[in-house]
């Protein structure tokens, strides 16, 4: 067997060394270059994030189409209203504008108690939101995916739209509306309408709003503001039911259903008995004659719409908080949901039942859930005449 002396074992073991030494070196040397490239060659490949419309840059809400579902997507824009959960596993919903459209923002429960300073988001507050765009109810929304992506956006001016300027819309030169002409051609716009205060509702829980039911004679409205409002509303703007009020706020929508939303404590006024006898314009609690529609004239194309209909109950099917009401006419039948929030105050309640004549006005409304056309009740005072 051939054996290595040991002082050429050493000599071979040290070139090893020094080749090893030397090959380390011009990798080291040659990194920096490697990197470079690969850094300038990824940039020339995929533009920065900033240049998608992502997570990482705005866009505006009439932008989100169909073919944005399931991509992320990030706006900025006014909170208008907060719903809480409506069952243990539903979302909290929060409605933004941005000046172009209105979104429904979809938080679920486990997130929404996970905000940092959650307390901070309110009516009125302006928001960067970042989420996935998906499809409910046919309605595109935005589901929060944590609870780090929706912050007070403090940093960015508001759109043109969002500068509310309370003292222009104040000015007596602010047209009146009727109640009648409150209908879904109005929507997000802001109006002043006048009328009397027939029910009364407070929050009963922090994200509920105050309700405030008018009437003018011509038909009836809710009035919703939130309890951050109502705290800084001064004893004199607190009205009663029978007082007159001077509304002024924007029109959005709930379950189907037009309402009002104050948006600032100013404009609301309690109209003093001496100033209606002065304006000829003074609306009156009379009810006007009503043009009845045939049921079969309510269509789709009618959705949204302020409606009288004038028939018979032919059925009256009891559901959880309700009564759903089957109203016939000569042409055909519709659907009304009478909810026990509103049945428990009309006076003649207990003549609703099967077989009796009836005259109500309301808003029509597309159930989707069993794609139907409904008529939805706004205060007891849509009931106009009950008989047997």
């Amino acid at each position: 067997m051939h054996h290595l002396n040991p002082f050429t074992s050493r000599l071979k073991y040290a070139q090893r060394r020094k080749e090893r030494a030397l090959f380390l070196a011009i990798i080291i040397a040659l990194f920096p270059i490697v990197a470079a490239t690969a850094i300038t060659a990824q940039d020339v490949a995929s533009p920065p994030a900033s240049a998608s419309p992502g997570a990482g840059s705005v866009i505006t809400i009439n932008q989100i189409t169909a073919k944005s579902i399931d991509s992320t997507v990030t706006i900025v824009g006014q909170i208008t209203n907060i719903y809480g959960p409506r069952t243990p596993q539903a979302p909290y919903s929060l409605y933004v504008t941005d000046g172009t459209e209105t979104i429904r923002i979809a938080i679920w429960q486990d997130i929404y108690k996970s905000i940092p300073n959650v307390s901070q988001f309110t009516i009125g507050s302006r928001v960067r939101i970042t989420g996935k765009v998906r499809k409910y109810h046919n309605n595109l929304e935005i589901h929060l995916e944590n609870s780090v992506s929706i912050r007070l956006a403090t940093d960015v001016a508001p759109t043109p739209m969002l500068v509310v300027q309370p003292e222009k819309l104040t000015e007596k030169k602010q047209e009146i509306l009727s109640l009648k002409a409150i209908d879904r051609s109005k929507l997000d716009q802001v109006v002043r309408v006048r009328g009397k205060v027939v029910n009364f509702r407070a929050s009963w829980r922090e994200t509920a709003p105050n309700v405030l039911t008018i009437s003018d004679g011509t038909s009836s409205l809710p009035i919703v503001y939130w309890k951050d409002l109502a705290e800084q509303l001064k004893p004199e703007q607190r009205p009663k039911v029978g007082e007159f009020v001077d509304v002024i706020g924007t029109v959005n929508e709930y379950r189907g259903q037009l309402q009002l939303r104050l948006f600032d404590h100013k404009n609301l006024r309690v109209v003093p008995p001496e100033e209606l006898a002065q304006l000829s314009s003074a609306p009156t609690p009379a009810p006007t004659p009503h043009q009845i529609t045939p049921i079969n004239q309510i269509t789709k194309a009618t959705t949204g719409k302020k409606v009288t209909i004038q028939g018979k109950i032919t059925a009256a099917r009891s559901v959880s908080g309700g009564t759903l009401l089957t109203v016939t006419d000569s042409s055909g039948s519709i659907v009304v949901p009478l909810w026990d929030s509103i049945a428990s105050r009309v006076k003649k309640r207990n003549q609703i039942t099967e077989g009796a004549n009836i005259i109500l006005q309301g808003t029509v409304i597309l159930y989707e859930r069993s794609n139907r056309l409904e008529i939805q009740l706004g205060s007891p005072l849509d009931i106009i005449e009950v008989s047997k």
